[in-house]
């Protein structure tokens, strides 16, 4: 009986647990990550980079890979910074490899429904082959530092009922349409097809159904990537039952124009304008 009360033991308001390590007469070990200390952390990791993207490898990656130009949107995601040189590592939990380095980042933060700062979202970049800017040849070239389950990145606001800027999400009013993409590119590409838009990034697909929305969000418009993997899929619909369950009007966008994700069918749109 105890050894089935230890295996369903999730962590602590505190501390999250990361996996079990082994088990014995005294009980079960688990290694865990203690929430605040890696709040305060990634919190101070996103203060330290450079507010103004003009210039940077981010403004480069994003516009000569991803075809995401900040300048034609307008003005930049206030969630998004830049960090000269953020430290990398980087460990194969099969092999015990690690992998580690300091690489320019575009970093966003993470918010919880009360706004509050809870993660940083890390994307490490490089020069690529081609000499345009790219994600760091890496094993994982995105990462978090923090605990982000239920959170998000907000990225734009949209537009407000009398035209300007959208207030944020905490003080949306009733009846809100809210995109919600997986990665942050997803979301931007969204932003530059739907500038009026609401759009926020839920990091990864697991998070998607798991996200503590605000009452006053009354429809979600979920752009997925185009994934044919059955964990996936499950995955995607347990997101749309978890939002209708909450009282939501949920609709899908998937990419049918060939490609992963709508930065695919952004991508493709902008090479067709030029043809």
């Amino acid at each position: 009986m105890s050894s089935n009360v230890a295996t369903e033991f999730t962590g602590t308001e505190r501390f999250r647990l990361v996996r079990r390590i082994g088990a014995g007469g005294m009980g079960v070990v688990y290694e865990a990550e203690d929430r605040e200390r890696y709040r305060k952390a990634a919190h101070a990791l996103w203060l330290s980079g450079r507010e103004s993207l003009r210039g940077t490898p981010v403004e480069f990656y994003l516009r000569d890979r991803r075809g995401i130009d900040l300048a034609r949107i307008g003005r930049q995601p206030r969630a998004l910074r830049y960090v000269e040189s953020c430290r990398y590592q980087h460990m194969d939990r099969e092999t015990g490899e690690i992998v580690q380095g300091e690489f320019p980042a575009m970093v966003a933060i993470v918010n919880d429904a009360k706004g509050t700062a809870v993660a940083c979202h890390r994307t490490y970049l490089a020069i690529g082959p081609d000499g345009r800017w790219d994600k760091a040849p890496v094993p994982k070239a995105k990462k978090v530092l923090g605990d982000y389950a239920g959170a998000w990145i907000n990225i734009w606001t949209g537009s407000g009922p009398q035209g300007g800027k959208g207030v944020p999400l905490t003080q949306a009013p009733e009846g809100t349409v809210l995109h919600v993409t997986e990665g942050i590119e997803d979301a931007l590409s969204a932003v530059m097809l739907m500038p009026e838009a609401r759009v926020v990034a839920g990091i990864s697909l697991s998070n998607l159904g798991n996200l503590r929305l605000p009452p006053a969000v009354a429809e979600i418009v979920l752009i997925a990537d185009q994934d044919e993997g059955a964990e996936a899929r499950a995955a995607l619909q347990r997101a749309i039952a978890t939002h209708r369950a909450a009282g939501r009007r949920v609709r899908l966008w998937q990419n049918r124009w060939g490609g992963k994700d709508l930065n695919d069918a952004l991508r493709a749109a902008l090479e067709a304008e030029k043809g």
